[in-house]
């Protein structure tokens, strides 16, 4: 019996089980997916999660063309899968403090108080694009289950503790199981096992700790908006009536619980910029996700011996994750 192992269950964990069953990889006959939110809560859960380019031009470095071709893929995906958890959204673009890094990035804008149903206090510069908002629950179920209808996947909610060169691995609980291939895919914690690959880029990662404000049940718009302005965010999901604003950004390879001052600050600033009610900020739940971010934001990935390694996606998980986890799946063995 062959067996492949997926050590980590978040975004591309998942987009890996599913690549499997869609490129039809029958060489495996069992493979175990571990998700454990031991020693640190897994960040997909824990994401904004807005596929958009933003402005990034191909052509002009190998991070914007990663995206690029992640953004192209995952819009074919959409188109061609239909996916549950997925919903367009408008990603409106702007600035106040940092306009000129804005007029750099953005060729075309036109200047505005109003888009639509998001009214601002001051005229300011736009650029608006079509976009998608992903739930990460629903949309990471939803690959799971598409994945189980077509291979076997075992789900273990278990720590992986010891791995080696020999694909052996041993769990928190005990388990304790050698494996034909094992896929590096969770995140910060992939530099657990740093010391198994020459990926320097993987050796050089760095943790960057992100939060932001999540509003529930709350109605605002009739239709999702994704606004950008000064890196802060504040996203309106229509279809699940939820409301995230943020974020914040630090490396870091600790959790803060007392995330509440930044993000006050940001509340205070959109509920200046924009012409509406927003919610008591004694409503919001504070997410706070650990973000892998390796040297000049380039993902890396790549296969040495009996072991696969994919990572480094920092804010571009749900917008890199499924190309990047089908470009590993076709090189496997």
């Amino acid at each position: 019996m062959t067996r492949l192992a997926i050590i980590g269950g978040g975004i591309v964990g998942k987009s890996l089980l599913f690549s499997l069953a869609k490129e039809k990889r029958q060489k495996y006959d069992s493979i175990t997916l571990y998700e454990s939110d031991a020693l640190a809560p897994a960040c997909t859960q824990r994401s904004t999660a807005i596929v958009a380019a933003r402005g990034v031009l191909p052509g002009l470095s190998t991070l914007g063309d990663n995206i690029h071709q992640g953004i192209s893929f995952f819009c074919q995906h959409v188109k061609s899968d239909s996916p549950s958890g997925v919903y367009p959204v408008k990603q409106v673009s702007s600035a106040l403090l940092k306009q000129d890094a804005f007029f750099r990035r953005y060729q075309s804008f036109t200047r505005d108080s109003q888009f639509q149903e998001l009214n601002f206090s001051q005229e300011v510069p736009l650029f608006v694009e079509d976009a998608y908002y992903v739930k990460p629950s629903e949309y990471c179920q939803w690959l799971l289950s598409e994945a189980q209808k077509k291979i076997n996947v075992k789900v273990s909610n278990d720590f992986v503790v010891s791995l080696d060169k020999e694909g052996n691995v041993r769990t928190l609980g005990g388990e304790s199981i050698q494996y034909d291939h094992v896929i590096l895919a969770c995140g910060v914690k992939n530099h657990l096992w740093a010391g198994l690959v020459d990926e320097p880029k993987l050796k050089k990662t760095k943790s960057v700790r992100g939060s932001f404000l999540l509003f529930q049940n709350i109605s605002l718009f009739h239709a999702s908006y994704s606004l950008s302005i000064d890196d802060l965010n504040f996203i309106y999901r229509y279809e699940t009536q939820e409301l995230l604003i943020g974020s914040t950004s630090q490396e870091s390879r600790l959790y803060e619980f007392d995330e509440k001052k930044d993000l006050t600050k940001i509340y205070d600033y959109f509920k200046n910029l924009l012409k509406i009610e927003l919610p008591d900020i004694s409503q919001g739940q504070v997410q706070i996700g650990m973000r892998e971010k390796a040297p000049k934001r380039e993902p890396y990935s790549g296969i040495e011996g009996r072991i696969s390694y994919l990572g480094g996606l920092y804010k571009n998980g749900f917008t890199l994750g499924l190309k990047m986890a089908t470009d590993v799946v076709r090189q496997l063995p």
